[in-house]
């Protein structure tokens, strides 16, 4: 039925059914095709969201989930996680992998078919009670969680302000979660209107490239390699210049250095703010990180340049 639903109507956020075939036993569904790359492989490569960029994704996610839940009877997802999440190179988010999704049912006590990803599926879809739009309620507040922190809920919970919406998403009994998109929009309403700029409960995100991660291997790599930017800008030597310009010339080289540090480690998520090198397509994202490298090579040149 919600394959039915899905080929017969056009759900913004939502991949098309172009057809769907019936051959002995099996169903074959044949999908729109979307480019991009899953929320999934954006956050291993990237790490946490920005709170601005974060309350963005799930406000578009909710916009995609609220005519579904609307229907008579609602549609329920049950399995929202990052890997059933696209990111086109629009920026925009579609929501695929319906393969869990069924139609809610008053008569029925309980699931029938008990479905879902642990750690993101509601406790109800564990044979509990029957899943109702609650039950994506519940994903998207571990996915919130894990859009800041970088982890499961279980493993560390966000802070600041929106934890207690992540903690009122995440109850047991979903009669205290929040009933519907709806209302939990309204309770982010605030912090993506004035409170933007203040990523709260993302602490890591400020930490220097290499220490963001919780490997010990990579952490003594980024010691190494910041102890090798002052050795290398505190004792260049460079020949005919005055003791002035010596000093100009290793500060240059530092600046140099932990710029194009910040940048290929993409501090504070910096690539989604330029062309290119926001792309969700990789070749096309590594293109543009390439370019922009050498653009702020050259005008860091051309500072150097006027202040000598």
């Amino acid at each position: 039925r919600v394959f039915q639903y899905l080929q017969s109507a056009c759900v913004p956020g939502v991949v098309h059914i172009e057809e769907m075939i019936e051959t002995k036993g099996r169903l074959i569904v044949i999908e729109e095709y979307v480019s991009g790359v899953s929320l999934r492989k954006y956050l291993d490569e990237h790490g946490p969201l920005p709170l601005d960029l974060a309350l963005s994704y799930l406000k578009q996610l909710c916009a995609i989930l609220r005519p579904l839940h609307q229907l008579n009877p609602p549609v329920v997802h049950r399995d929202i996680k990052p890997s059933n999440i696209l990111i086109t190179p629009m920026n925009q988010l579609m929501l695929v992998d319906f393969n869990a999704a069924k139609t809610t049912s008053d008569q029925s006590a309980r699931d029938t078919v008990l479905i879902g990803t642990f750690g993101y599926a509601a406790p109800e879809q564990y044979g509990f009670s029957a899943s109702q739009p609650t039950a994506d309620i519940y994903a998207l507040g571990v996915l919130l969680n894990e859009m800041l922190t970088g982890k499961m809920p279980q493993q560390q919970k966000a802070e600041g302000p929106l934890a207690a919406v992540i903690q009122r998403c995440l109850q047991m009994d979903p009669a205290r979660r929040y009933q519907n998109v709806d209302q939990l929009l309204g309770a982010v309403q605030g912090y993506s209107d004035g409170q933007s700029d203040k990523p709260e409960g993302t602490w890591r995100s400020w930490l220097l490239p290499g220490f963001r991660t919780s490997n010990p291997f990579r952490w003594t790599l980024a010691m190494l390699w910041y102890v090798l930017i002052l050795l290398f800008s505190t004792r260049a030597v460079v020949s005919g210049v005055s003791a002035g310009q010596l000093t100009a010339y290793r500060i240059f080289y530092f600046v140099l250095l932990i710029t194009q540090t910040l940048w290929f480690g993409n501090y504070r998520n910096g690539w989604r703010y330029f062309p290119l090198s926001r792309d969700p397509r990789r070749p096309v994202r590594l293109l543009g990180v390439a370019c922009w490298s050498v653009v702020f090579f050259f005008l860091l040149l051309l500072c150097l340049t006027l202040f000598l």
